[in-house]
């Protein structure tokens, strides 16, 4: 056996007897045998059971906003000595990033030097400081310690907020955002057939959304029909990357020249909880 100041070496010495009959019982059957322990303090991470490495990714269970908005996930951590010497965590465990105030670090009077074989616990919860738009939030988990070759020890953090996102476009593909709709120009007298304008909602975030209501109001709301599908029904729903279609006509009294106006409202649970367009139509 030897001992150095970075490791201890361990060996059975002597040859071992020869046994032809039943070789079992040899007297020394790992003679020559020699075995490593590292005497420096080693530090080693791990993610409840798992054991991580330096710089790995950890990635927390997504929180989706139709659950709630005040959500949070946690996950458990261990600081284990595998060495042979006191694991001195000089720095702390910090946690930084750009998104580093999503994550919460927490545990109860931690000692500052880890004994061989014992451990320091801890745990990280994700609560995200937003929780109105899909994001993946990132952020660094570090160990300073004495580790001889990873006095920095870290682990990546990402947690994910999954929520719907509305869009509403009208045919082909014009978006109708912040937009006054306008139909063609009526002459008065003419009664025609009118040809309806085609919308499109469509979900564009990671969860489902829910439509609750969609309706025109507004000064001049008897001159502008809305047209829905029979199915689905309102209140409907919409999951990730869905579609739903409706028109829109506009229907005016053409006795006398006129400029027509209303509005346009959807009602969901994304974060533009109402969406609005002005819609637009004059006989002249």
């Amino acid at each position: 056996m030897a001992l150095s100041e970075k490791g201890l070496l361990a060996g059975a010495t002597g040859e071992a007897s020869k046994n032809q009959t039943n070789p079992s019982k040899n007297d020394a059957p790992n003679a020559g045998a020699a075995y490593a322990f590292a005497v420096e303090p080693e530090i080693s991470v791990l993610e409840g059971q798992i054991s991580k490495k330096n710089g790995e990714l950890v990635r927390f269970e997504p929180i989706n906003t139709n659950d709630g908005k005040d959500q949070s996930r946690t996950i458990d951590f261990s600081i284990k000595n595998e060495g042979f010497k006191n694991l001195a965590i000089n720095g702390g465990i910090t946690i930084t990033g750009g998104d580093s105030s999503s994550f919460t670090l927490t545990e109860t009077t931690p000692p500052n030097v880890i004994t061989p074989d014992s451990v320091r616990n801890f745990s990280v919860s994700f609560k995200p400081v937003a929780t109105s738009v899909s994001k993946v939030f990132k952020a660094t988990l570090e160990i300073n310690s004495d580790d001889a070759d990873e006095s920095k020890f870290s682990l990546n953090l990402e947690g994910e907020v999954m929520a719907p996102e509305i869009s509403v476009t009208e045919k082909p593909d014009k978006a109708i955002q912040d937009q006054k709709i306008a139909f063609d120009l009526i002459n008065v007298g003419n009664n025609d057939t009118r040809t309806p304008k085609i919308f499109t909602i469509l979900n564009k975030g990671k969860a489902t959304l829910t439509i609750t209501e969609i309706e025109i109001d507004g000064m001049d709301v008897a001159s502008f029909e809305l047209v829905k599908p029979m199915t689905p029904a309102i209140p409907f729903t919409l999951d990730p990357g869905s579609k739903y279609e409706f028109q829109v006509t506009f229907k005016p009294d053409t006795s006398a020249p006129k400029n027509f106006e209303a509005a346009l409202f959807i009602t969901s649970n994304a974060e533009e909880s109402k969406f609005s367009a002005d819609l637009e139509g004059t006989v002249n």
